[in-house]
Order: C-alpha cells, then sequence, then structure tokens
C-alpha cells in the first residue's frame, strides 16, 4: 500500500528544520505570521478559506464547550486565538520557541484585558515527544500540520493516549495521489527550500492508521466554502474533490458504547417542565444515564442516541412519532443532562418521551430498562 510521499523521513533532520524555519524567513514573511490569516488586499482570499475551514472543522469536531483543545503544530497561534476566544483551553504544542514567542504575542494583543491569556498554554517539543498526561483532553486538531510529522504511528498513539475517552481528533490536510506531479513537485521544492518536511498521507493508508491506533467513528468531509454552491459547480465535483484531502474526525472510544448493541444500556428521563407558546410546546427534561454504556451523541451509521417522542409501542399498527433531536455531547454512565427541545404544539396530545440508539433499538424496548419499571415518562399537555 502507498503510505505516504516521503516515506521514510529523517525526524531529526526535520524537527531541526522546524525549529529553524522562523530565523531563515524573508522580513515579509516573517510579518505575515503576526497578522495570519488576513491578507491586506482586496479579496483577501486566504483569509475566508483559512476562516470557513477552521469554523466547520470545530463545529463537526463538537468539543464540549470549555474543553480542552490541544492544538498540534500551532505554528504562529492564530488558530489558538480562535480557540480562547470560543471559550476553550488551548495547549499548544509546537518545536520552534520562536513561533511560540511569536503565539505569546499575538495572544497578549488579541486579549488587551487578559480574561483569554490564562486560557491558553505552550509546550516546546514534537508530538512523537509528547509529555501530557494520560486521558486529559476533549479534542486535538491538526490543522495543516500531520504531514510535518515524521513518526505518524507513534504520533497517533500519543493522540490517543492523551485523549479522554468519547475525545475526538481533528484532521485538516491535502492528500497524497502517488504519481500526481501538480501535488509532488510544490513539496519537493519546499523541502528543499525550507528543510522542513512535507509528506502528506494517501487516504486509505490514514485511516487504516487511525483504525489499527484504535480510534472509531472515522468521518471524512468534502468542503464546499461558505455553503455556497456556483450553479456550474454541481455536488458531484465537490464529492470528486474529497481524493484531494484528509479532512476528517476519528473518536478515541468509551469503554462501552451504543455502537455495541449488545451493551447494556439504560435509562431514567424526567419531564422538568412544559410550556406552549407561539405555536410551539417547549419541554425541559433531564436524562441520566443509569447503565454502564456512553451514549453517543455524533451522527453515524448507527450507534448513536437519539431523544424521541412516541405513541404506541414501536412496531405496533397504532405507533406515531416526532421528529428525533440530537443530544448535545456524549453521556457517560452515572451522568445526568438537562436539556431544552421544541416541538409543534402538543396541547391536548399524549406522547411518550423515549430515547433511540439509532439503528439498533427503541431504550424502553431493553430488557434492563423495562424490568425497572417506570423509567420513562408519558407526557400529558
Amino acid at each position: 500500500m502507498n503510505k505516504r510521499f516521503v516515506v521514510s523521513p529523517d525526524k531529526l533532520r526535520a524537527t531541526e528544520a522546524a525549529k529553524k524555519y522562523v530565523k531563515e524567513l524573508s522580513s515579509t514573511n516573517y510579518n505575515y505570521l503576526f497578522q495570519k490569516p488576513y491578507e491586506f488586499n482586496s479579496k483577501q482570499p486566504s483569509y475566508f478559506i483559512y476562516m470557513y475551514n477552521i469554523l466547520n472543522m470545530l463545529q463537526v469536531m463538537s468539543i464540549p464547550p470549555g474543553g480542552h483543545v490541544v492544538e498540534v503544530g500551532s505554528g504562529p497561534g492564530w488558530i489558538s486565538e480562535i480557540l480562547a476566544g470560543l471559550g476553550f483551553r488551548v495547549t499548544c504544542i509546537e518545536p520552534s520557541e520562536e513561533m511560540i514567542e511569536i503565539s505569546k504575542k499575538r495572544i497578549e494583543l488579541f486579549d488587551a484585558k487578559h480574561r483569554l491569556k490564562s486560557q491558553v498554554s505552550w509546550k516546546c517539543e514534537t508530538i512523537e515527544d509528547c509529555s501530557l498526561k494520560d486521558t486529559s483532553y476533549d479534542g486535538i486538531i491538526f490543522f495543516d500540520a500531520l504531514h510535518h510529522i515524521a513518526e505518524e504511528p507513534l504520533a497517533l498513539k500519543q493522540c490517543y493516549r492523551i485523549l479522554t475517552p468519547g475525545g475526538v481528533i481533528g484532521i485538516h490536510e491535502g492528500a497524497w495521489i502517488p504519481g500526481n506531479r501538480d501535488i509532488e513537485d510544490p513539496l519537493v521544492e519546499e523541502m528543499n527550500r525550507s528543510g522542513v518536511l512535507e509528506s502528506p498521507f494517501t487516504r486509505e493508508y490514514l485511516d487504516l492508521l487511525l483504525r489499527e491506533t484504535g480510534f472509531i467513528q472515522i468521518t471524512r468531509y468534502y468542503v464546499v466554502n461558505g455553503l455556497f454552491i456556483p450553479s456550474n459547480n454541481p455536488v458531484p465535483s465537490a464529492l470528486d474533490a474529497m481524493k484531494y484531502n484528509n479532512i476528517l474526525t476519528a473518536i478515541r472510544p468509551y469503554t462501552k458504547t451504543t455502537a455495541d448493541p449488545t451493551a447494556r444500556t439504560s435509562a431514567k428521563i424526567r419531564i422538568l417542565s412544559s410550556k406552549h407558546e407561539k405555536g410551539k410546546t417547549i419541554l425541559k427534561i433531564e436524562l441520566e444515564n443509569t447503565g454502564d454504556t456512553a451514549w453517543l451523541h455524533r451522527e453515524a451509521d448507527r450507534g448513536w442516541v437519539t431523544i424521541a417522542l412516541r405513541k404506541g409501542e414501536p412496531g405496533s399498527p397504532e405507533f406515531l412519532e416526532k421528529d428525533r433531536h440530537k443530544l448535545p455531547r456524549t453521556i457517560s454512565p452515572g451522568e445526568r443532562l438537562e436539556i431544552s427541545i421544541e416541538y409543534p404544539d402538543l396541547q391536548n396530545e399524549e406522547w411518550t418521551l423515549d430515547l433511540v440508539n439509532e439503528g439498533y433499538y427503541w431504550f424502553s424496548q431493553k430488557p434492563e430498562w423495562a424490568q425497572k419499571g417506570r423509567n420513562w415518562q408519558k407526557l400529558i399537555v
């Protein structure tokens, strides 16, 4: 199997080149590190590409509010600014001391009142030599950075080690298509110029590596900038372009999750309040995971949990249901979640509030739930 553009990179040489990268920049390129991704011209082409892609990546990663994120290859810190501004705690891994100093200055300028400065920290090291604690981080981002890594199996093992169960890794960069000179020639030119490793992966190899490391729910994405699709650029063309990218998310699994239909899954559902306004019924509910299986929330082919209203028993002739609602995050065993959900006006109707393990079963049909009696609630409004 073709793996990556440079099959046997020299880690020491690549790391030393990364450390010296800033010192060898021209004054124009050095100054750009303080303003990236902004380009002070009329069209700002790089700005829109960068911003669409990083914000879309953060959206699909679905990191819990206030979560702790590791940014690998953080460079001058423009993504660190965004992460801190969104309320995340950020740990930057960057082998270049000069890049870290630029990042620190940017954070200080960005955060004039020093409210966010305490949320960002830096480690001058490579991800392969990562010294961060086990199972301590909610998300890891490689934004145009994974192809600089010399020892990819070790790097991903380190990522798996430091992620919490249910934590997500987000990767954004181009893919290597063997024999495509339009991709390969610029990479060779840049490596000859700077010495920094430019070695992207084939899509197949990266997926295999993630699976072998232990990651699950590997989900790939294609890019439609700004979600505006020109009429002469139909979606199939965008799908065809997927072969040129490695844009994906993957999850470190819990020991037991709803991805396993045989795992013990049970719950308690409480309706805390209901109100009617402007043709809608708004329910405030509490969900409690009373089993020993984590309820996954990220959409997949099956094995993720949604909230549902039903009439009658699933599979019966009189069965009806309303639209299902997604969980905002994965719910661990013993954890409770309060959430508000909306439906079209339900006055003078009777519904049962239930959960669904998509593609497998309704929670109320599980023996371990039914044996406990009334663990779900009927809604009479």
